[in-house]
This record gives structure tokens, C-alpha cells and sequence, in this order.
């Protein structure tokens, strides 16, 4: 009996430590993933839009091309990754050693970002978010359908990304999934205008 009582007392534990998890230092990188992981999809997407502006008829050097493009994307979302964070990374440090000297102790110490971790992560995202619709419409020569396959594909990568993004981050996901969802098409709708006024003035 008195045995029982003791794991159900260590579950009850349990559940109280599940509620007050903190998952708020999961947010420093979760926002580099879902940022990353948006951009290269977008970056796909409106590429396969585009490509067809290409006088290039190879199919493979055009997807060469492309996944140049999405390499040399990913350097500079890692790079500027790492510049903003470090700022925060800055301020951060030192307020906290202000706060110690001044006896306040150090409770935000596990707040603080790595700009390294956080830079990858984004960059990392980039990549591998802008690999999949280049993949899915970088074979077919159908400009119509080659667009309207890399638009589907981006669209159900960025609901998987709003999903992660609220399953790590223990937050509503339909919510998630909408807002990356509606910022994705938002962020298409104007790279596909760019390249439709390009293409009518003859650029």
C-alpha cells in the first residue's frame, strides 16, 4: 500500500514538472528554424515561378542553377543569423553580469542565445526547406505545371514547419500552421508579381 502511495505520488510529481516545463528557451531557436525553413521555401518556390526566364532549355543546369542560388541563400541567412543574434547575445551577457554584481542573481542565464547554434539552425532550415520544391518541380519543363507543383509542395512544407515549430514549442498548432501557411503565400504572391513585371517590361 505504502508503495502505491509513493508512485503515485512521484506521477503526481511528474505531471507538475510536465505543466511548468518552461519552454520559452526553445523559442531562440525554433524562430531561426521556422524563419530558415520559411525563406527557402518561398526562395524555391518562386524560383521554379521564374526559372522559365531562363534562355537555358537544360532542365539540369537550370536546377543547377537554382540549388546555387538556395546554397549561396542559406550562407547569407546564416550570416545574418549569426550578426543580429550576437547583438542580442551582447546585451544580454552583460545585463547579466550586471544583474550578479548587483546581488540579483543570474535566473535569465539559460535565456541567453548562441548565435553559432542559431545560425546553423536557420541555415540548416534554409537548405533543406529550399530542397524539396526545387526537387518536386525542378524535373518537369511545363512551366504551368512545374510553378503549380512547387507551390503545392512549398505549401505542405510550410504546414510541416508550423507544425514542428508548435509541437517542440508545446503551442497551438492550428495557429501555427496557419500564420506560416498565410506568411509563405504572402511572401510567394510578391516574388511572383517581381517576376511577372519583369517578364512584361522584357527584363
Amino acid at each position: 500500500m505504502e508503495v502505491n502511495n509513493v508512485e503515485s505520488q512521484m506521477h503526481h510529481w511528474q505531471v507538475e514538472d510536465d505543466k511548468h516545463f518552461d519552454y520559452s528557451p526553445r523559442a531562440l531557436w525554433l524562430r531561426a528554424i521556422v524563419l530558415g525553413g520559411l525563406e527557402g521555401l518561398v526562395f524555391s518556390a518562386v524560383t521554379m515561378m521564374g526559372i522559365g526566364m531562363l534562355k537555358e532549355e537544360d532542365n539540369k543546369v537550370k536546377l543547377i542553377t537554382s540549388f546555387l542560388g538556395l546554397a549561396s541563400g542559406a550562407f547569407n541567412v546564416a550570416i545574418a543569423e549569426f550578426v543580429s543574434v550576437y547583438t542580442q547575445y551582447d546585451i544580454m551577457r552583460f545585463q547579466l553580469k550586471r544583474n550578479i554584481r548587483m546581488g540579483k542573481g543570474d535566473q535569465k542565464a539559460g535565456l541567453i542565445p548562441s548565435p553559432i547554434v542559431i545560425a546553423v539552425a536557420a541555415s540548416v532550415a534554409y537548405f533543406v526547406g529550399g530542397t524539396v520544391p526545387l526537387l518536386g518541380g525542378g524535373f518537369i519543363r511545363e512551366s504551368k505545371w512545374r510553378s503549380f507543383i512547387a507551390t503545392i509542395v512549398a505549401s505542405s512544407c510550410m504546414i510541416v514547419v508550423g507544425t514542428i515549430g508548435a509541437g517542440v514549442g508545446n503551442s497551438p498548432v492550428a495557429r501555427s500552421c496557419v500564420r506560416v501557411l498565410f506568411g509563405g503565400w504572402v511572401m510567394i504572391s510578391i516574388g511572383w508579381g517581381k517576376n511577372y513585371i519583369l517578364r512584361y517590361i522584357g527584363v
